[in-house]
This record gives C-alpha cells, structure tokens and sequence, in this order.
C-alpha cells in the first residue's frame, strides 16, 4: 500500500499548503513507530536498538519495558488526545504521557504509566475505569481514574493473535470451498449497498493469504504497529483499532482480546482511525473513505456507503444517535441524521483538515483544525463560529466541568474560552 503527497501544486494556496503539510506531520505522529519517535530526543546509549533484541537479551532497553519517566514539560510536550471523566480531565501523548487535572485544566499531575511509548487515545465508561492505547499496539488499564496505570496488551500479543486467527479462518475457508463443492453453493459477500454479489473461492482464500503474509511480516518486525482509537462501553467491552486493518475486542474488560478481521470488508488492511458509540450503534472511520455500523454491540461490522473516497481521521456522535459526523483530510465534514445510511456536507471547510470533533453539552458540534482554528457549528447547524483564540498544530479537544474547551496537540495542553467569536459564517 503506497501513500503519495503532492504540496508542490501550484493551484493550491501557501496557507491552504502549510495546513496540509501540518496534516502530513500529524499523520506521521499517529503511525510513526514509538522507538523512532522517542530516539530523537534520547542520549544514544539508551537508544532503542535497530534489530530486535533476542529473549536472552533481557538487558537491551526496550520502550514497551520501560515506565514513563517523570517531566516537568509534559503538559507542553505533543499531546494526542484529551477526555474528560466526571469532573477529571486526562490526557495522553508522547513518552507514554498521562496527564490528568482536577481544577479543569488549570494544573496537570502525571500518571504513574508502565511504557515510555507515544499514546494515541482514550476511553473512560466509568469514572474509576480507563483504557489508552497507542504505539507499538499498547492497551493500558486504569481502575483509579487515570493516576495509575497497567499494561493489558501490546503489539506483540496482538501480533501473535492475528496470526493464529488467520490460520484459523484459512483452514475454515478451505472446508468451506470442499462444502460448496458438494451442495452447489455459491460464496457471496455483502456490499455497502446491502447487495450481496457472488465472490470465488479463489478471491476470498487470496483475501485471507495476504492478510496472513501481511500478519507474518509484522511478527518478524516487532511490535511496531499503533493502535489509533479505543472504545469502552461499559467496564467489561471494550474494542481497539488501528494501522493495517488492526481491531480486536475484549468482553472481559481487557483480560482477554479477539480480532475481528473476518467480520471486517477490509481486504487491503486500510488503516482505522477512529470509533465512536451513537446511541445503541457503533462506527468506525478510516482510510479511503472507509465506514462501518455496528448495530450488535461491536459482534458484526457493515461497510456503509461513504460520501468521500479520502481519509477520515474520525467519526463522532451525539448520545441520542441523531447526529453522526465523519471527518478528516482538507476540512471533509459529513453529517448523517439516520444512522450512517445516507451523509450530507451542509458545510463546505475547504483547506486546513479537521484533526478532531466532538459534540458537546450544548449540542453543538466543535471541531480542531489543524491550521489552529477552533470551530463551533450549533445544533440547527445554521450557522459556523470561528472562536478567537488558535491553536496550531491541534489535535483533539474536550470539554472542562466548567464549560471551558480544553485542547491538546503538538503544542501540549491549552484552555480556549468558546466566547467572543472571531466571525461567523451562515450556512445555507
């Protein structure tokens, strides 16, 4: 899979370039490899070395062994994603940072964390209980509200799983095949229109085999591969996402994981970028334009019909499932009002892409982009507010208990008053 970036095109305006290169630098922050990340800044003695250290070699320094250091320059060090639980604020980001505060942003204390890996988002069902995953395919666990954490998961169990499914859901295909054979059967998928069309024996086994060679190549690398986005909808499910088609799933709370590969219509391993809960569904966003529904709590996955054939860098939802929007590269913003069955651009924000989006306690949709503009869009969606304050380089943004915007990115952590705005645009 190759990913081409053109910035030299000469109808493309110097502002509109800048952000799109920012949108290039905060892309390869998500899928660039926790060691390369981490060694630019490190003495060399304690660099992370280039092959991979055999078992015998316990003592080689490895980020997935090693605790977060302690940093008075954490709450200003790259920041990935921020959330809130009850009235507690916590964040994640570079180094194996967890950051939480308690006075709604104002002051941060660092967590107490395992891995020294840059961490990618979180998820928080109950006040006590939270997951962030990241780099290298690392699932963390907190049962105290994000002060301390426990390692759950890395890249290198996950690769092993994805493996051994693999292997499993081949031989089941090759019993399938001698099946059909017998009774005449013919092998269908399902489209994204909800069409099924006949599919060969030979093209569902070559799905698989890639993904299998795909899944060898990543266990000789290493546990290399981030993890984007993590969903908990109670303290028990759970589902993560990531690069090359990564999504596992645990019903125990984390205590044991399940890759969905063969519930997924991903053949070429496009990476997922984000998974949000609407009402009773859940969706998934990805690359080229990729969308799923669940409507079984995670179990099975339908490909919907996107509006756009570019990246989504998100999805995101209203709790009463009335809303759902998709967005990503060169400011793509799509709203379904029905469940993902059909998406509208009511705003067109061409230029800067949109790193991140959340509806919020006033209904209203916020949106970072990474040019630095904070954007609001009220519920009637009539209208769209710039607020006054930028904030370059953002990358995903919450709410504090006091109303405020709390917003993270390559810049750390920084409070945005939602008033006065600095314009306001109609929406027809």
């Amino acid at each position: 899979m190759s990913h081409y970036i053109i910035i030299n095109d000469p109808t493309v305006k110097p502002k509109e370039k800048f952000s799109f290169i920012i949108s290039c630098v905060i892309l390869t922050l998500l899928l660039l490899p926790g060691s390369l990340l981490f060694a630019s800044n490190t003495p060399a003695s304690s660099q992370v070395p280039q092959r991979q250290p055999s078992p015998a070699e316990n003592k080689t320094m490895d980020l997935l062994d090693t605790p977060s250091r302690y940093s008075p320059k954490a709450p200003i060090s790259l920041l990935m994603d921020v959330t809130r639980s009850n009235d507690r604020l916590i964040a994640v980001g570079e180094r194996g940072y967890i950051l939480y505060s308690d006075d709604d942003g104002k002051s941060w204390k660092q967590a107490t964390v395992p891995v020294s890996v840059t961490l990618t988002a979180l998820s928080f069902p109950t006040a006590k209980q939270g997951w962030a995953v990241g780099h290298d395919g690392v699932v963390l666990h907190s049962i105290d509200g994000g002060e301390n954490w426990e390692l759950q998961l890395d890249g290198r169990r996950i690769n092993t799983l994805m493996v051994e499914q693999l292997k499993h859901l081949i031989t089941m295909n090759r019993n399938a095949v001698k099946s059909r054979k017998t009774t005449g059967t013919l092998n269908t998928v399902t489209e994204p229109s909800g069409d099924e069309r006949q599919i060969s024996d030979s093209e569902a086994l070559e799905n698989l085999e890639f993904l299998l060679d795909d899944a060898h190549f990543a266990l000789e690398e290493g546990p290399a591969r981030p993890l984007m986005d993590v969903l908990f909808q109670n303290h028990l499910k759970g589902i993560v996402v990531g690069a090359f088609g990564m999504i596992l799933r645990t019903v125990d709370g984390g205590k044991n994981w399940t890759p969905l590969l063969d519930r997924m219509d991903n053949p070429d391993g496009f990476h997922y970028y984000g998974i949000c809960r609407s009402e009773t569904a859940l969706f998934i966003a990805g690359e080229g334009g990729m969308l799923f529904r669940s409507d079984d709590h995670g179990e099975h996955w339908q490909r919907l019909t996107s509006p756009y054939d570019g990246t989504f860098f998100g999805i995101t939802a209203t709790p009463d499932g009335k809303r759902t929007a998709a967005f990503g590269l060169r400011g793509s913003l799509f709203i379904s009002h029905d469940q993902g069955e059909s998406w509208v651009q009511d705003v067109d924000l061409k230029g800067s892409s949109i790193s991140d989006a959340v509806f919020l306690s006033d209904g209203a949709l916020y949106l970072s982009k990474v040019d630095g503009s904070i954007m609001q869009i009220p519920a009637p969606m009539d209208r769209m507010t710039r607020l006054a304050r930028p904030f370059p380089g953002a990358i995903a943004l919450t709410e504090s208990k006091d109303g405020t915007l709390v917003v993270v990115g390559i810049r750390g952590v920084a409070c945005v008053e939602r008033t006065p705005p600095h314009s306001i645009t109609q929406i027809n």
